[in-house]
């Protein structure tokens, strides 16, 4: 192999590299919103469960207000804008869609960062002394 293969090479290796940390962050980001959607799931399921008439209600950014509740029915965000009324029991059944879609997301990262690592590896092998094959092109 020549220099300017070698070079190349590198480059190819390079940019595999990048592709898999930017695959690993996104990894993280998944886990990280399946754990918040698992912590809200629960959330419900004691709110659902309480016999409290007051609570503390999240404004947002960190502040919340006591309130009374009233009612144990949820509005729910669905798309858009609108809002339907839901139970706490479907609000959960919601969420547990979503986290299904987290996982099956996922687990097509990994499909993905397995095809990268194996591409590495092959031009790491490439670039190891006494090798002459060619790599496969990108």
């Amino acid at each position: 192999m020549n220099e300017e293969q070698e070079q190349e090479l590198l480059w190819k290796a390079s940019f595999v590299q990048k592709q898999m940390q930017e695959i690993e962050e996104q990894a993280q980001l998944i886990d990280q919103e399946t754990q918040e959607l698992k912590d809200f799931s629960e959330h419900l399921e004691t709110l659902e469960k309480t016999q409290q008439k007051e609570i503390l209600a999240s404004l947002g950014k960190g502040i919340h207000v006591k309130a009374d509740l009233k009612s144990k029915e949820l509005w729910v965000e669905v798309g858009s804008g609108v809002v339907v009324k839901k139970s706490s029991k479907e609000t959960r059944e919601i969420i547990t869609r979503q986290i299904k879609k987290m996982d099956d997301a996922k687990k097509q990262l990994a499909s993905k960062l397995e095809v990268y690592a194996s591409l590495l590896q092959e031009m790491v092998h490439e670039l190891q002394p006494g090798h002459s094959s060619e790599i496969k092109k990108l």
